[in-house]
């Protein structure tokens, strides 16, 4: 899995995703439903031009990124490896612009960048997007290739990291649920209650709450006053 701020952004997604290493970008790359997902959970200020996001003022140290080197559906080689997570700390990945502004060195898979080449997460396919470990993420990490297996294998560098360079402090605070709405951690979001599933039921934007319809209420009001006046004048 893959997690920051003690969140799994994979979620009901996937359990694994197709990762490559890439030193020519020094960048953790990833798709955009998954871009999406840990920027929901730092505190940066991203705009739609696919520029790096800047850091808020106060907001270091970051979190670490976390995840593991098998599908957690599946068993590890050995039992050894059942409890091995490695963590990045995410202040490997900023980076000061020229104007001393502090940068998240975190991008989206151009193959993903436009609007209705974007598909919703539940569509997403490995073999359309991938997770791109950098030169910067790689910094964080030793790292060994063996070219005859054709495998790669990853350690951290410093085993636990010190608390000065990472910390959950400044993780975005969890989204405030009403009414019906259930929490969705992965993107930190109310969801609303799915009132169309209901008859003649409809969401009340202000309480957030499956209702019945206007027509219904007024249906209701019109039969409940012919009743009356029936048994008025019966």
């Amino acid at each position: 899995g893959l997690s920051t701020c003690g969140v799994d952004l994979y979620g009901n997604i996937s359990s694994n995703w197709f990762t490559v290493i890439d030193t020519s970008d020094p960048c953790l790359t990833l798709p955009t439903w998954l871009y999406d997902r840990i920027m929901a959970h730092l505190p940066v200020d991203c705009t739609p031009d696919m520029a790096p996001c800047v850091l808020r003022p106060g907001s270091r140290p970051l979190p670490v990124l976390s995840f593991s080197l098998w599908d957690s559906q599946e068993p590890p080689p050995g039992e050894e490896y059942k409890s091995i997570v490695i963590e990045v700390p995410l202040e490997y990945l900023v980076f000061t612009s020229g104007n001393g502004t502090d940068l998240l060195c975190v991008s989206q898979d151009p193959c993903w960048i436009g609007g209705d080449q974007c598909p919703p997460a539940r569509n997403a396919s490995m073999q359309d997007s991938r997770v791109t470990f950098g030169s910067m993420v790689l910094g964080a990490l030793a790292t060994t290739v063996d070219r005859r297996n054709s495998t790669v294998g990853f350690n951290q560098k410093v085993s636990p990291w010190p608390s000065s360079v990472f910390s959950s402090d400044h993780c975005t605070t969890a989204a405030t649920c009403i009414g019906q709405q259930t929490y969705y951690s992965p993107l930190n979001i109310c969801e609303d209650p799915d009132c169309s599933s209901f008859f003649f039921m409809t969401l009340d934007h202000k309480t957030r709450t499956c209702v019945w319809s206007l027509e219904v209420q007024a249906l209701l009001v019109g039969t409940i006053i012919v009743l009356l006046v029936a048994e008025i004048f019966a």
